[in-house]
């Protein structure tokens, strides 16, 4: 017996549901087993054991849920062994062999740390183009974040429900936890995060600020610098991916600088 062609994201969980007939004569007891442990780690099978009489039949589920990238192809841990029923007597056993992947969403950050506009003359504006590119099957979706207006924003909120008390900043953590698993498994709605305003921070403005990117597709983003003041501005940025593996720390730092100057 096969299942195939399971295809999720990281932490996306899956269901695949099948019949189990009894074509004998007599009843039988099935049970199914998940023989290697980090198999176990990631299917489970409802009901796991049961009694099917003659042309007897039963809906089985299989669930698969992952933590990491996974790629099984052929994959025999799963067995379901035949008894009969009184006297526990073997009749036979198969494997339900699956093929499934899950994935992490898979980008390219092209510059990958950052803008350096180097000397602009007071009143020039330059432009720049950073390219974020899908290389993996699913749609992500990114947002351009301001770090420090971020930090500002966090330590204004901690402040906000340490004043309120204990169930405020319960409510809080809770709040922060479920959005990071949201973006964490690649599954949070964009009408949640996605808007068309442009991220304008000190003289750097960054339009489209959000978005969703399909596989194979390139999102085309522009970062204006406005000459003034006669100074050098240094401004760290983060791009938030959905559905990306923790270590990969691409666009988790990105600094925009630029001076502008007299006479340059």
């Amino acid at each position: 017996m096969r299942v195939d062609n399971l295809r999720k994201r990281v932490f996306e969980k899956a269901e695949k549901t099948f019949t189990l007939r009894n074509a004998g004569d007599y009843q039988i007891r099935f049970e199914f087993e998940i023989r290697k442990r980090s198999s176990q780690k990631l299917f489970s099978i409802t009901p796991e054991t049961g009694i099917l009489d003659s042309e007897g039949e039963i809906q089985i589920t299989l669930a698969f849920d992952s933590e990491a990238e996974v790629n099984l192809k052929n994959n025999k841990d799963i067995r379901c062994s035949i008894f009969e029923p009184k006297t526990d007597e073997f009749y036979e056993s198969f494997d339900l062999t699956t093929t499934v992947r899950s994935l992490f969403s898979s980008f390219r950050l092209q510059p990958l740390r950052g803008v350096n506009f180097s000397a602009v003359k007071i009143g020039q504006t330059v432009t720049r183009m950073i390219e974020l590119r899908n290389d993996g099957e699913f749609d992500f979706v990114f947002r351009i974040v301001d770090v420090k207006a971020d930090d500002s924003r966090i330590a204004a909120e901690n402040k906000d429900a340490q004043e309120k008390g204990d169930e405020a900043i319960a409510e809080l953590r809770s709040a922060r936890e479920s959005e990071q698993k949201l973006w964490l498994s690649n599954l949070l709605n964009p009408d949640d995060v996605l808007n068309d305003d442009p991220l304008k921070t000190g003289p750097f403005t960054v339009e489209p600020a959000n978005g969703v990117v399909h596989p194979g597709s390139t999102a085309r983003i522009t970062l204006n610098f406005d000459a003034e003041g006669n100074q050098l501005y240094r401004t760290p940025l983060r791009f938030d991916i959905s559905g990306r593996a923790a270590n990969n720390a691409a666009g988790r730092s990105f600094e925009v600088v630029g001076e502008s100057c007299i006479g340059c």
